[in-house]
């Protein structure tokens, strides 16, 4: 058993260590946004009920551009 510091076993270990702690920062991440990612969530589904709408928002040229699906559903919401 070699137990310095550059042996697999220590490698190994580092290397779960941090993918514990990457699950970890993701979870914190998604946790603290949590109401923001719920809200839009909520809207995405509100819109898609609302389909009719987002297809008319779709269609509009505001001068030259095309409203983007996502701003026209963001606009239906």
């Amino acid at each position: 058993m070699n137990n310095t510091l550059f042996s697999e076993e220590t490698r190994q270990f580092t290397l779960k260590v941090c993918i514990v702690l990457a699950i970890l920062g993701i979870g914190w991440i998604l946790y603290s946004l949590q109401s923001v990612i719920f809200l839009f969530g909520g809207a995405i589904f509100v819109s898609l009920l609302l389909s009719p709408f987002v297809d008319y928002f779709s269609r509009l040229h505001i001068r030259k551009w095309h409203v983007p699906d996502i701003m026209a559903i963001f606009m239906s919401f």
